[in-house]
């Protein structure tokens, strides 16, 4: 709910899940409503304060702090582009 009030704070639109289902259930449907990204914190990302984010495509970009992913899709808003910023940033942490 933090991280919800957060994104909001930043101009990002937020939905957050916290129904019983399994996470599979939940991803699945995110997907089906074409949701770009799925952010998933559970004990491991609130112990790091990150978080693990899925995308649409099924990657899953693993231990992104909060104020890098807000950054990056505040930039993705402003320049109407999506992925592009976590796609790079990703893959400089894989090297």
């Amino acid at each position: 709910e933090q991280l919800q009030s957060r994104l909001k704070e930043a101009g990002v639109r937020v939905h957050l899940d916290i129904r019983g289902e399994k996470l599979g259930y939940k991803i699945r449907e995110a997907q089906l409503r074409k949701d770009p990204y799925m952010l998933i914190v559970g004990e491991q990302e609130m112990k790091s304060e990150s978080l693990a984010v899925r995308l649409r495509s099924g990657e899953t970009i693993k231990e992104v702090s909060v104020e890098s992913f807000i950054l990056g899709v505040q930039n993705e808003i402003k320049t109407r582009s999506l992925n592009t910023y976590l796609k790079q940033g990703a893959s400089s942490e894989d090297a």
